[in-house]
């Protein structure tokens, strides 16, 4: 992480105005199948290491050209999401992604991403960003107005959409650098009956209300929790 970074990362005030969520949420067959991904979780990060990996994802707006470097999260928003991430991490099957959002006070989505461990390294992707959507996978025409900056020991991951067009997905990337301990992967959380649906129930419906999923992976999530019974 440059030395730039982190100045202003630490200089920015904390924003008690804005509203945290961390939470566990489906990652579809299709998606890990499409970029080949091969999940290892649940594990158990270090704070410190979920830490290092936040204060250096890096980010350039597109005005007339593109800006400098600046960082996606605050030492606010480090600080803040950081342990609830670790502890998702934990609990994430090989099925999950972490999900993140910060609003503020008045509702708006300011940032709003994606985690996973996958055996080539850890795995970010911002999806909004100063209250600017990105899909992934979609690589737009027009030109984007952000895209993430990888640093050192990070990648842009990329995608072969048609046999020999390999193109770079701009807000997703990834930490080669970062090697997966086999002493720090844990056993699956083993499904309990009754109470723990319902509890699975109320926690999709958390999702649902705060647009952390869309209306198909609820409906879809819902059905496999109900089936299971």
């Amino acid at each position: 992480m440059s030395s730039l970074l982190a100045v202003e990362a630490f200089c920015q005030p904390r924003n008690i105005d804005h509203n945290y969520s961390v939470a566990i949420a489906p990652l579809k067959d299709q998606e890990k199948n499409n970029y080949r991904l091969k999940i290892i979780q649940p594990y158990a990060f270090s704070l410190k290491t979920l830490q290092r990996f936040m204060q250096s994802l890096a980010y350039q707006e597109r005005k007339v050209s593109w800006s400098s470097k600046k960082r996606v999260f605050s030492s606010s928003d480090v600080e803040v999401l950081a342990p609830r991430i670790k502890q998702q991490f934990a609990l994430a099957s090989k099925n999950h992604r972490v999900i993140y959002q910060i609003k503020n006070r008045q509702g708006k989505t300011l940032l709003k991403g994606d985690t996973f461990l996958t055996s080539q390294g850890m795995n970010w992707r911002i999806t909004t960003l100063k209250r600017s959507k990105r899909k992934i996978g979609d690589f737009s025409i027009a030109g984007d107005s952000w895209r993430l900056v990888p640093l050192s020991g990070q990648k842009h991951k990329n995608h072969e959409r048609q046999k020999n067009l390999i193109q770079d997905m701009t807000n997703w990337v990834l930490f080669t650098s970062f090697h997966p301990n086999p002493k720090h992967v844990l056993k699956e959380p083993q499904q309990k009956d009754g109470a723990n649906v319902k509890e699975r129930l109320k926690v999709l419906e958390e999702l649902k209300r705060e647009e952390l999923i869309s209306k198909e992976e609820y409906e879809k999530k819902r059905r496999e929790i109900l089936n299971s019974l």
